[in-house]
């Protein structure tokens, strides 16, 4: 991992992933490279929405990471990564310590195999997380971390991606069909304005989209062309509440950056 990370030839493959990345959804990307455990130490506490895991699956790096990314996120924000095949309580804890610095082991209870350094870090510092198909998500909440209801989500296959590949995507990442008993609707429709966010009603799920993703669009495949803009909540009262717990959120951010 050490080797590939400092070659060329994958760094300029993420320069050219990520520069295509931007062209096309329109969203800057900066970066900074070097390893997380020299450059993480300067980024701001509680400043981030959002902090993605996915690099070393060595137990102290990945611990690391973990113990930067709480710091980092502020409060509602989520923590999340990649590489959580088994949970720990589902594989043989016993052996996942002991394997804890190998990469890829089989568990003796399951035969499945799994990250033992990913599953031993995520399980001490969050225990039970959401997970899906090895991706996993915790959300900082007042009194601790809590699980995200992963089948309330909706996702979409990033723009850079081959029609081929994208539907792929999609299949798998939407494999899970939340429940509602609101009928199903054939385009979106616009149920009222919250805060900084419009309340869109599609299909079985209520979306809350932010303002600045642009104007609303009754066509059926308009929310798709979003990239995954906003938050998907199974009823109106639960989008109702994330919207304005986002709003209240984003005024907080706003007021600690105009006072640096």
């Amino acid at each position: 991992m050490e080797q590939a990370a400092a070659s060329d030839a994958v760094y300029e493959t993420f320069r050219h992933n990520t520069a295509l990345g931007a062209r096309l959804t329109g969203v800057r990307i900066d970066h900074v490279r070097g390893d997380s455990r020299s450059v993480l130490p300067y980024l701001r506490n509680e400043y981030f929405d959002i902090v993605y895991i996915d690099g070393s699956h060595y137990y102290e790096a990945v611990k690391s990471d973990i113990e930067h990314a709480m710091r980092l996120v502020e409060s509602g924000g989520f923590i999340c990564g990649d590489d959580l095949e088994g949970q720990l309580h589902d594989v043989d804890e016993e052996q996942c310590v002991a394997n804890r610095n190998s990469d890829f082991i089989r568990d003796v209870r399951t035969g499945g195999q799994y990250h033992p350094g990913v599953t031993l870090a995520v399980g001490r510092a969050f225990g039970n997380v959401s997970n899906y198909g090895g991706f996993w998500v915790a959300r900082k909440g007042a009194d601790g971390y809590e699980k995200v209801a992963v089948d309330a989500l909706r996702c979409f296959a990033p723009l850079f991606l081959s029609p081929e590949e994208g539907k792929a995507f999609q299949e798998k990442m939407n494999g899970i069909t939340p429940t509602s008993d609101v009928p199903p609707l054939l385009n979106p429709e616009f149920i009222e304005e919250l805060g900084t966010y419009n309340i869109i009603r599609y299909r079985q799920q209520f979306y809350c989209i932010p303002h600045h993703a642009g104007p609303f669009s009754t066509a059926p495949d308009w929310l798709e062309t979003l990239n995954g803009w906003g938050v998907i909540r199974s009823t109106l009262e639960e989008a109702r509440a994330e919207c304005r717990f986002l709003t209240e959120r984003r005024a907080e951010r706003e007021a600690r950056r105009r006072t640096v």
